[in-house]
Protein backbone atom coordinates (compact mmCIF):
# COMPACT_ATOMS: atom_id res chain seq x y z
CA UNK A 1 0.00 0.00 0.00
CA UNK A 2 2.71 2.51 0.96
CA UNK A 3 3.89 1.92 -2.81
CA UNK A 4 0.58 3.15 -4.49
CA UNK A 5 0.73 6.26 -1.88
CA UNK A 6 3.88 6.87 -3.16
CA UNK A 7 3.02 6.91 -6.63
CA UNK A 8 -0.16 8.98 -5.85
CA UNK A 9 2.37 11.84 -4.00
CA UNK A 10 5.11 11.51 -6.98
CA UNK A 11 2.42 12.09 -9.26
CA UNK A 12 0.71 14.94 -7.91
CA UNK A 13 0.41 18.54 -8.95
CA UNK A 14 1.16 20.14 -5.84
CA UNK A 15 5.97 19.32 -6.47
CA UNK A 16 5.97 16.76 -3.68
CA UNK A 17 9.58 16.11 -4.00
CA UNK A 18 11.37 12.60 -2.87
CA UNK A 19 14.59 13.30 -0.39
CA UNK A 20 15.98 11.78 1.84
CA UNK A 21 18.50 8.59 2.02
CA UNK A 22 16.17 7.10 -0.62
CA UNK A 23 16.65 10.29 -3.01
CA UNK A 24 20.07 9.98 -2.36
CA UNK A 25 20.55 5.98 -3.44
CA UNK A 26 21.40 4.94 0.01
CA UNK A 27 20.46 1.03 -0.78
CA UNK A 28 18.69 0.88 3.16
CA UNK A 29 15.56 -1.15 2.96
CA UNK A 30 14.84 -0.31 6.81
CA UNK A 31 14.87 3.78 5.79
CA UNK A 32 11.83 5.66 5.51
CA UNK A 33 10.92 7.45 2.33
CA UNK A 34 10.77 11.22 3.16
CA UNK A 35 9.02 13.57 0.80
CA UNK A 36 8.92 17.43 0.67
CA UNK A 37 6.81 19.88 -0.54
CA UNK A 38 6.31 23.65 -0.36
CA UNK A 39 3.25 25.27 1.85
CA UNK A 40 0.32 25.15 -0.15
CA UNK A 41 -3.35 25.96 0.76
CA UNK A 42 -4.27 22.22 -0.23
CA UNK A 43 -1.03 20.69 0.86
CA UNK A 44 -2.37 19.52 4.05
CA UNK A 45 -6.18 18.21 3.00
CA UNK A 46 -4.42 15.85 0.63
CA UNK A 47 -2.94 14.28 2.84
CA UNK A 48 -5.49 14.02 5.01
CA UNK A 49 -7.21 12.61 2.81
CA UNK A 50 -4.82 9.77 1.81
CA UNK A 51 -4.55 8.67 5.43
CA UNK A 52 -1.61 10.74 6.56
CA UNK A 53 -1.57 11.99 10.02
CA UNK A 54 0.05 14.85 11.58
CA UNK A 55 2.87 14.17 13.83
CA UNK A 56 4.22 16.25 16.25
CA UNK A 57 7.42 18.67 16.01
CA UNK A 58 10.12 16.38 17.85
CA UNK A 59 13.59 17.58 17.89
CA UNK A 60 14.36 15.81 14.66
CA UNK A 61 12.11 18.11 13.23
CA UNK A 62 12.57 21.52 15.15
CA UNK A 63 13.58 23.62 12.23
CA UNK A 64 12.19 27.15 11.15
CA UNK A 65 11.77 26.31 7.89
CA UNK A 66 9.02 23.21 8.80
CA UNK A 67 5.13 24.06 9.03
CA UNK A 68 4.40 19.95 10.14
CA UNK A 69 5.49 16.73 9.31
CA UNK A 70 3.37 14.22 7.74
CA UNK A 71 3.14 10.52 8.35
CA UNK A 72 1.67 7.79 6.83
CA UNK A 73 2.65 4.27 8.42
CA UNK A 74 1.60 0.55 6.57
CA UNK A 75 3.05 -2.86 6.66
CA UNK A 76 6.13 -1.83 8.42
CA UNK A 77 7.18 1.01 6.25
CA UNK A 78 6.70 4.97 7.14
CA UNK A 79 6.45 7.47 4.70
CA UNK A 80 6.57 11.23 5.81
CA UNK A 81 5.70 14.37 4.20
CA UNK A 82 7.36 17.82 5.40
CA UNK A 83 5.65 20.54 4.71
CA UNK A 84 8.03 23.47 4.60
CA UNK A 85 8.23 27.30 3.54
CA UNK A 86 11.52 26.79 1.06
CA UNK A 87 11.10 23.32 -0.18
CA UNK A 88 12.64 24.59 -3.79
CA UNK A 89 16.18 24.69 -1.83
CA UNK A 90 15.78 20.94 -0.16
CA UNK A 91 14.67 20.13 -4.45
CA UNK A 92 18.08 21.82 -5.64
CA UNK A 93 20.31 20.85 -2.74
CA UNK A 94 19.02 17.24 -3.87
CA UNK A 95 19.73 17.92 -7.00
CA UNK A 96 23.43 19.70 -6.51
CA UNK A 97 23.80 16.29 -4.26
CA UNK A 98 22.74 13.78 -7.21
CA UNK A 99 25.24 15.35 -9.52
CA UNK A 100 28.13 15.91 -7.06
CA UNK A 101 29.93 12.38 -5.47
CA UNK A 102 31.80 15.03 -3.13
CA UNK A 103 28.89 16.37 -1.86
CA UNK A 104 27.10 13.00 -1.43
CA UNK A 105 30.30 12.18 0.09
CA UNK A 106 30.54 15.36 3.02
CA UNK A 107 26.07 14.02 3.24
CA UNK A 108 26.88 10.85 4.30
CA UNK A 109 29.52 11.84 6.81
CA UNK A 110 28.04 14.85 7.89
CA UNK A 111 24.93 12.02 8.98
CA UNK A 112 26.71 10.93 11.58
CA UNK A 113 26.44 13.45 13.96
CA UNK A 114 23.28 15.64 14.92
CA UNK A 115 25.55 19.33 14.46
CA UNK A 116 27.42 18.23 12.03
CA UNK A 117 24.50 17.53 9.82
CA UNK A 118 22.48 20.68 10.91
CA UNK A 119 25.80 22.53 10.16
CA UNK A 120 26.20 20.81 6.36
CA UNK A 121 22.46 21.59 5.65
CA UNK A 122 22.98 25.12 6.64
CA UNK A 123 25.32 25.47 4.58
CA UNK A 124 24.18 23.78 1.85
CA UNK A 125 20.84 26.02 2.31
CA UNK A 126 22.57 29.00 1.97
CA UNK A 127 24.19 27.73 -1.39
CA UNK A 128 20.86 26.67 -2.50
CA UNK A 129 19.60 30.28 -2.29
CA UNK A 130 22.65 31.53 -3.81
CA UNK A 131 23.77 33.50 -1.23
CA UNK A 132 20.79 35.50 -0.70
CA UNK A 133 19.98 36.03 3.33
CA UNK A 134 18.00 32.86 3.76
CA UNK A 135 14.64 33.44 5.46
CA UNK A 136 14.37 29.88 6.53
CA UNK A 137 16.83 30.68 9.49
CA UNK A 138 15.81 34.04 10.53
CA UNK A 139 11.90 33.72 11.33
CA UNK A 140 9.80 31.48 12.62
CA UNK A 141 6.95 29.28 11.24
CA UNK A 142 3.39 29.14 12.93
CA UNK A 143 0.26 27.46 11.59
CA UNK A 144 -1.08 31.36 12.03
CA UNK A 145 1.15 32.46 8.90
CA UNK A 146 -1.29 30.58 6.54
CA UNK A 147 -4.68 30.69 5.77
CA UNK A 148 -6.09 27.42 5.03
Amino acid sequence: MSAAIRKILEASPLGITLVGSRALGVNDPDADWDYVVSIQVHVMGFLNGLGFKEISQSDKYDHECVLSVWEFKQDGETVQVSVERHAKYKQRILEALGKSQVLRDMDRAARANKDDRDDFWRAMYKLAGFGRKDECFTCKTAHDDIEF
